[in-house]
Formats: C-alpha cells, structure tokens, sequence
C-alpha cells in the first residue's frame, strides 16, 4: 500500500538488522563500562541503559559532527551542566513535611540517572528499597559504592570509600561472583518508586521478559472475559488475581441536582471508580481536559445579544462512559453484581467510568473528534470553543464537561445539530438557555441579564441568614435565633471572623 511494503529479517541472523544491533552493542558496552567503574551488581543494568541513552543524546555523532541528536529533534542546544558520573555517592535533600526538627536532613543515596517526568535526578536508597526523584542533590563523585549482600539484613550494606581504595577489595569480589536483580515496581506516589529485589533474574531476564508479560497478559485478560476461560481452574484464578495488583474498586455514587429555583430536578446513581489508586504510567497516563471559561461563556452571550442569536443548551447524559481507554484497567466485580462462582474475575474496562483519572480526556478526546468529524473548526485560543459556517448560518459550540451552549443565527442549524448529537449521544435536551453552571439568565426586549440568585440563596441559607436586602451593593443582614444561638449583629456574635471574611470574598460586595 502507497509503495511500502513490509519485509521481516530472518529469525537467528542480527546481521540483517545492522544499525539497531550496534546502536544496542554501543549502549551495552556504555552500561557494563559505568557499572564496572562504581562495582555496581549488574541488577542496575536497565538504569545504567537508559542513563547511557540520556548521555548519547547529548553527544556528537559521525552523521552529525556538529549538532547532538537532542538539537537536532528540538531545535535547540542541550545543556549539560546537569550531567553526573553514574553510580556516584549523592546526599539528597529530606523535605521539611517528611521529617520532624531533630531528623537528619539529607540521605545518602546512589545516583542512577535522570528522571524522565521532571527536572531531577533519580536517586536510589538501598536501606528503603526506593526510588527517589530530587533536584537538590549534592554529588561526592570521587566516592562509590561497596556492595555486600552476605553480612546483613538489609538488602545492601552500603560503606562509601575512596575509588583507589576499593579497587580489588573483599567486597567487590563478593559482588561480582554472587550477583543479585532487582525490577522495578511504581509506588502510589508520584516522587518515588520502589525498587522491589527479587534473585537469578540477571542471566535470562532480556530474553525472557516479552514472553513473561505476553503469559501474564492472556492469564489477566482470561480472567476480565468469563466466557473466555472455561478451562480455567480456581487455583489459577487466585494467582491471577495475586499477580493483578493494579486491579481497582468501585462503589456506588447518589446525587441530587437542582435547578435555578433550588428545587430538585433529577436523582443520579452513578456506578465510581477509587481512581486514587491508579499508578502513573501503568492504568494511566495523561489526566488534562479543557472547559471552557467563563470569560468565553460571556463573550459568546455577548454577542448572541448583539446579532440576536438564538440560544439552546443540551447536556450529554453519563458523558464520562462514551470515553475510549487506551490503557488497560481492571476493577473488581460490582457488589451486587458478583457472578456466582467466579468471585475471583476481575472485569476489563473498555469504557471510562466515573472516577477514572483519564475518564475526562476520554471524553474530551471522543467529543472533540465528533465535532472535527462533523466539519467544525475548533478555536486554536480556546480549545472547548467549536464554530461552523455554513451557507444557512453559523453556529457556535461552548463545550463544558457534558453541557453544550448552543448559539446559532438560524433555528434549523440548532435543530439539525440537536438531531445530530442524538444519534451520536444520549442526550438531554433542555430548550433555551436559562440556567447554566450557576449563572441564571432571562431574556427581556433583545437584552440577556445574567444572575446567581440561587447561589447568593444558598450562601444565606449556610451562613444561617433569614433575609437580605441587597442595595447599592450594600447587604443588610438579620439573622434568626436557635437554641444554640442568640440574635446578634454580623460582626459580632453571629459569624465568627473566618466567617466574614469567606463571605465577603464569596459575596464580592460591601457587608456592613
């Protein structure tokens, strides 16, 4: 197709595949070098792999005698005053939230390399098995590590000498005839990660790990699809389960909405996902939705007044379960809806559902690609603006989450989008613009006028007020007795001051 055909090399014969196999020799061969000079065991190979890639990025090539490779994709020289010799002794600064006055204020760390989410360097701590991301770091790079793995509890006994010293000594001896693995593993925290120790994985771990995962992979998708692993036994389901540890839980969501009068106008049930024990860069990846602003929203009604635009509002119905997940998350089976004798499954989402880290950007990205779809234009200033031109009129899209503003010169272009998302979305289709994230709107002679009655209500209603008289941006306030208190003025008795100030800045006006 279009000229390009796919050709595989031959099993058993690198030699085919020249450039890639002496790109992996040269970071093989950087590796073992940087690991031998510190005497590190080779259970850091895959953080001395990727700090070897990170180094050959910012260097010259023979293809490119006079740009890096970085300058060469960004446009732009690195800086490498940042770089630091691998494996080096390194003091890591202990914030002051997790500390108390008299603790020690830095940990001795080995460096292994950079972080790839934030400007830091990733530092490794033998005596807590962790993963540290810090910037402030101070580098002792004369010093290494001795690693002895026989006289002690602790994974590591880490003791720092001089590099002349050490050379030739008891306990790099010792790490180079018994040597250990580790893999790593995310913490829920997004600054560290532990590094969990696990044995004899060094000699078959590159040649075995594809074919690992690819076993784990259908043991868990076996186990999400019931009607796919009859043959499964209940003992093969427990250890499935024990190896699925990224698998998250849910519980059912009650909710009341209201309308611009207060009253209720609907009652949710929602089935929502314990999102906060999804891992970065394992059931999720990017988090980030736009909606639009409120500044736009008035600029829009604006000139719906000004062109005497028509106005419509349209809200999508369980918005976040259109989202597609492109990472793969599995939660545990609904209480109430258990299958009988599969207690153990878990189930796959193919869906967001509410709770979800990605579940708004899954639906952002499936309404956005709706709307490209469907011819409009998408303000590259305001990504949740949508405007379509046609020859009938034009129509102007305010996205918000799940609710749509709809503002058009011609009633059959809203007509015709309405009928449109209807058959895209379940939807909900409340008419003219009245009441729209708070903000109240009547129309009156061609003029729009914009209120929040019943949020000025409501924070009466908290604040226990019986009444108030707004004039001139001046608020008179009484207040209603109870057993637990006495009428009293607003700046005396009835608020305390917290109180007043926090209704002040929500009310924006002058109390006396």
């Amino acid at each position: 197709m279009n000229g390009i055909r796919h050709q595989l090399t031959n099993s058993f014969t690198p030699q085919q595949n020249g450039v890639a196999e002496r790109k992996n020799r040269t970071l093989m061969e950087l590796s073992r070098s940087m690991m031998n000079v510190k005497q590190l065991p080779n259970c850091y190979w895959a953080e001395a792999i990727a700090c070897a890639t990170y180094i050959l990025n910012r260097t010259i090539t023979k293809t490119r005698p006079n740009q890096t490779p970085y300058e060469a994709w960004n446009g732009r020289k690195p800086n490498v005053d940042h770089l630091r010799v691998f494996g080096s002794l390194a003091y890591a600064h202990i914030p002051k939230q997790h500390r108390s006055k008299l603790n020690e204020k830095t940990e001795k760390t080995i460096f292994v390399g950079y972080s790839e989410q934030s400007k830091g360097y990733k530092l490794y701590n033998p005596h807590t098995n962790k993963i540290v991301i810090s910037r402030d770091v101070v580098f002792d790079e004369s010093k290494q590590w001795v690693v002895n793995s026989e006289t002690s509890e602790v994974p590591f006994i880490i003791s720092d000498t001089d590099v002349v010293e050490t050379q030739g000594t008891e306990g790099a001896d010792i790490t180079r005839g018994e040597q250990t693995s580790a893999s790593l593993a995310s913490l829920p925290d997004q600054n560290e990660q532990v590094l969990q120790r696990t044995e004899n994985e060094d000699q078959s771990r590159g040649a075995n790990r594809e074919q690992q995962n690819e076993s784990e992979n259908r043991n868990i998708t076996a186990s999400a699809h019931p009607q796919e692993s009859n043959s499964s036994s209940s003992d093969s389901e427990n250890e499935i389960l024990q190896q699925n540890k990224n698998r998250l839980v849910s519980n059912g969501s009650t909710k009341k909405k209201y309308d611009e009068n207060g009253n209720v106008d609907k009652y949710k049930a929602r089935l929502v996902v314990k999102g906060y024990k999804q891992k970065y860069g394992i059931d999720y990846q990017e988090v980030f939705a736009p909606v639009i602003r409120f500044e736009i929203v008035r600029l829009v009604l604006a000139l719906a007044a000004q062109y005497e635009w028509h106005l419509h509002q349209m809200d999508v119905k369980t918005a976040f379960l259109n989202g597609k997940l492109e990472e793969q998350v599995y939660i545990e089976q609904p209480e109430g809806y258990i299958k009988k004798g599969e207690e153990k499954k878990v189930c796959f989402l193919k869906r967001a559902l509410y709770g979800l880290k990605q579940a708004p950007r899954a639906w952002y990205s499936r309404i956005d690609t709706y709307f490209i779809k469907n011819e409009f234009k998408k303000c590259i200033y305001e990504h949740t603006l949508y405007i379509k031109n046609t020859s009938e009129g034009k129509i102007v899209i305010c996205l918000y989450v799940d609710d749509l503003i709809i503002a058009s010169n011609s009633i059959k272009l809203i007509t015709e989008f309405k009928e449109s998302m209807k058959k895209e979305f379940e939807m909900t289709d409340t008419g003219q613009l009245h009441y729209f994230l708070g903000m109240e709107l009547t129309y009156e002679n061609g003029n729009i006028t914009l209120s929040q009655k019943k949020y000025m209500r409501n924070l009466l209603e908290k604040y226990r007020m019986t009444h108030s008289l707004i004039k001139k941006k001046e608020v008179i306030v009484t207040f209603c007795t109870t057993k637990d208190q006495l009428a009293a003025d607003i700046m005396t008795k009835a608020l305390q001051p917290k109180d007043f100030t926090r209704l002040k800045e929500l009310l924006q006006m002058n109390l006396k």
